[in-house]
């Protein structure tokens, strides 16, 4: 059961801006990975990544919430594919990725996943 419909969608955007702004903010600091530095470190005062990282911590709270009131197996499914559609959309306008046939496929599939969670 998800008790609060306007909590989750805010969670759902939450996490796919962050997202979007994480990837955003990787790319333009060019983050070395698993070599951290002093240049690397430097890079996460870049305002994307700061900002990024901001709003996963409001959508964790919101997740927290989300679950102390309602059912895992019901926000899980949705909470995810609601944010790799939105993702998955917003990667394409905002960093532009290619939208292929087999990401709108498998973002249908998903979407059927995430009814039939639902409704079993």
């Amino acid at each position: 059961m998800i008790s609060n419909p306007i909590t989750l969608v805010a969670t759902i955007v939450m996490l796919s801006i962050a997202n979007l702004l994480v990837a955003a903010g990787a790319r333009q600091t060019h983050f070395p990975g698993p070599r951290i530095g002093f240049a690397s470190a430097a890079g996460l005062l870049d305002w994307r990544l700061a900002a990024g990282m901001a709003l996963y911590a409001l959508a964790f709270v919101l997740y927290l919430t989300l679950l102390a009131r309602g059912s895992l197996s019901a926000v899980y499914p949705v909470l995810v594919g609601g944010t790799f559609a939105l993702v998955l959309a917003g990667s394409t306008w905002m960093l532009g990725e290619h939208f292929s046939t087999m990401r709108i496929t498998g973002s249908a599939l998903i979407a059927l996943g995430v009814f039939l969670c639902l409704r079993g």
